[in-house]
């Protein structure tokens, strides 16, 4: 319970401040080297949840499968970070902030 108020409230600063830098203007580009380390990310993330997903299955374990959906969860998040990284490296820095209010209301 106390890690779903601390997650609840990191979320909650991280729409506030997406939020109040869209409105002024200020955007940071992260390095390309970040978009790398994302894709590996999504990479290793992917193949976890295909070994998880046919453990389960193997198993008939209901758990298992659910860590197997939060592994994906995990692989689709990187890719949103790579292209968010991507796109701040294009000249479109405001993509950043808008995806994090987007990827917050669809958690």
């Amino acid at each position: 319970m106390v890690a779903s108020f601390i997650m609840a409230a990191v979320g909650i600063q991280v729409v506030y401040q997406a939020v109040h830098k869209s409105i002024i203007g200020e955007y940071q580009s992260p390095d390309l080297i970040s978009a790398w380390v994302g894709i590996f990310a999504a990479v290793v993330m992917y193949f976890v949840y295909r070994f998880n997903r046919n453990l389960a299955r193997e198993i008939k374990s209901q758990s298992v499968m659910a860590a197997a959906k939060d592994n994906l969860s995990d692989a689709l998040v990187s890719i949103g970070t790579v292209i968010r990284i991507i796109g701040a490296q294009l000249g479109l820095p405001w993509l950043d902030p808008v995806a994090a209010v987007i990827g917050f209301n669809n958690m």
